[in-house]
């Protein structure tokens, strides 16, 4: 999935619409020559197709970079979207807004235990700037702890 992506591109909808959605190739290309030359940091997980434990996931990648993992599922009760992790409140001068939450840590692999039943965006940046590396997963069992509030 590309970085910038209209909804139809995840799911059949009619948003952004057929005018931006016909604008998204040249968006890209915009921000693209902006951001600083080179490739994304190579990232991967052995663990999303051998899982031993349930909710527990090891990323690792090949230079120091930040990361950010962002966890969120829909209650079948709601329409809305609860989220698990990565993200905080107040963005954009709104109270009721979330925006990611990078936690400045760095290095070059991480390991994440109890996570819940949910969908997850696994962010990765290197330092100096440049494009952005994600992998979207889903995790159907959660780890100890970790289920998703019931609404």
């Amino acid at each position: 999935m590309n970085n910038i992506s209209g909804h139809c591109e995840s799911y059949n909808t009619d948003c952004p619409g057929n005018f931006l959605t016909a604008q998204l190739g040249d968006l890209r290309g915009g921000v693209a020559v902006r951001l600083p030359v080179g490739s994304p940091p190579s990232l991967k997980s052995d663990s999303l197709l051998a899982q031993t434990e349930p909710g527990s996931l090891t990323f690792t990648w090949t230079s120091s970079s930040e990361y950010c993992l962002e966890g969120w599922y829909k209650p079948s009760t709601s329409d809305n979207i609860s989220y698990l992790s990565g993200f905080a409140a107040g963005g954009y001068n709104d109270p009721l807004a979330k925006i990611p939450v990078w936690p400045g840590v760095t290095g070059t692999g991480k390991t994440f235990s109890g996570l819940a039943a949910g969908h997850y965006t696994m962010h990765l940046r290197p330092l100096a700037g440049g494009y952005e590396a994600n992998l979207t997963f889903l995790v159907t069992k959660s780890g100890a702890g970790g289920k998703p509030p019931k609404k």
